[in-house]
């Protein structure tokens, strides 16, 4: 007679599961904070709204490790990535002014092993006491046949809250505020996709990789959590007028920033204001990528961005330093022409890396911007039949543009992209010497 047949055997091992809960809670306890009602154990976790809200408003995020678990695996390093699946939820909420409540997490996997599980929810509770968010619930899923031995996968939901008249939408957002930017730990959790390909590729080459990056050893480096930054704009936000909040994750720079700007604007990043860190340069150089796929792809250095008036900046930027952050100002934002801010396939951030003469840093009309626009495609003048009748074409003198500056830098930047096999200088002297102009009056390129 053939054994009868139980959920173990079936490959679910409910003893398990409730080891788990109980080595859990320790580090869930920790996190605990006024409000709390009801947490780990019951079939749904309670939490108050804090008194003193006139006009309470819940925002909520959700979000995962993504592919940087894969590492995670087949280096045996579990301990931070509980911290980078927290970090990602409650900075989203915070970028809307809220302070994080309460953190569930969901643990998936195809065999439960109680210490390797163990160790990831240890870290989700590191990351709620740094969030000063309490650990009030979760879900551990067994699944046979779902995933590979020793491999799993994490969700978080973050729950926070913000008086209603103090949201922040970016709505008072005008053209000449200033962009800072929050330095972040590293790659922190999104572009892992292209970092395991950039490993692999060295590998297969059979050439070596860096035993340090940064004064790390590379995989510690590379496995660094996502740096959290509830507690230092909790603070600056009771105090200093910021305007908007952009959490830089998968997109980089240019896909999260124009998230959070009024429709109208833009912003003009420059890349010298913030340095390169041997990380990202590792990964710029053995990916071969441009600072554009850069900056849209990873954080690239900056994880979090902080949108104040002019006047307002220097303050702001002293009281974060003060609370540990390491602040630059890389940028401004700026206004967008109407035909771009309608059109969803303009770029609405321009990035250079140059400065000018003076020491400071060029704007986006100068040369070494030109290769950090936007690619032709992009562009709404990306082909000469769609150019207005009062652009120039090639060996045309036209008084028109010689009169009119922002014409005549249009189409020597549409020209430029244009002509993607030259480069730099080469590029607006190319488009220079193909315009025959007089009496122009336009500031130099």
């Amino acid at each position: 007679m053939s054994s009868p047949l139980t959920y173990k055997s079936a490959g679910v091992d409910i003893q398990a599961g409730d080891d788990l809960v109980e080595r859990i809670k320790p580090f869930a306890k920790k996190t605990m904070r006024d409000g709390v009602l009801a947490g780990i154990g019951g079939f749904g976790a309670m939490f108050e709204i804090p008194s003193g809200y006139h006009q309470p408003v819940l925002v909520s995020g959700t979000d995962g490790v993504g592919t940087k678990l894969k590492l995670a695996f087949e280096w045996n390093m579990h301990d931070h990535v509980g911290i980078d699946l927290v970090a990602m939820s409650v900075n989203d909420v915070l970028v809307q002014g809220a302070e994080p409540l309460y953190f569930l997490d969901y643990f998936a996997c195809g065999r439960l092993d109680v210490d390797t599980a163990s160790t990831v929810i240890e870290g989700v509770a590191k990351g709620c006491e740094m969030a000063h968010c309490a650990l009030i619930g979760g879900e551990t899923a067994e699944m046979p046949d779902m995933y590979p031995v020793g491999e799993y996968d994490l969700a978080g939901f973050a729950v926070g809250v913000v008086e209603k008249s103090k949201i922040l939408s970016g709505a008072n957002i005008v053209a000449g505020d200033r962009v800072l930017g929050l330095a972040s730990n590293g790659v922190h959790s999104n572009g892992f996709s292209l970092v395991r390909r950039v490993i692999a590729k060295v590998e297969q080459s059979h050439e070596t990789l860096p035993a340090f990056l940064d004064g790390m050893a590379f995989r510690q480096a590379l496995m660094k959590p996502t740096r959290i930054y509830v507690s230092a704009l909790l603070q600056a936000l009771k105090s200093h007028p910021i305007k908007g909040l952009a959490h830089i994750t998968g997109g980089g720079l240019i896909e999260n920033l124009p998230r959070i700007l009024p429709a109208h604007l833009g912003a003009h990043l420059h890349r010298q204001r913030w340095p390169r860190t041997e990380l990202f340069t590792w990964l710029q150089n053995n990916a071969q990528i441009d600072d554009i796929e850069m900056n849209r792809t990873f954080n690239d250095g900056i994880g979090m961005c902080v949108i104040v008036a002019p006047e307002s900046a220097q303050a702001l930027t002293a009281f974060l330093e003060n609370m540990g952050e390491t602040v630059y100002d890389i940028g401004e934002v700026t206004s967008l022409p109407h035909s771009a801010a309608s059109d969803p396939h303009v770029s609405r951030v321009t990035l250079s890396s140059c400065a000018d003469q003076s020491g400071g840093s060029g704007g986006p009309d100068c040369r070494g911007c030109l290769d950090q626009r936007p690619k032709p495609w992009s562009l709404p003048w990306s082909s000469p039949s769609s150019w207005p009748s009062s652009w120039p074409l090639r060996g045309q003198r036209s008084s028109t543009a010689a009169q009119n500056p922002q014409a005549l830098h249009h189409l020597v930047l549409a020209r430029a992209v244009l002509l993607p096999a030259i480069k730099g200088e080469q590029i607006v002297q190319h488009a220079l010497n193909n315009l025959t102009l007089t009496g122009r009056a336009q500031k130099p390129l």
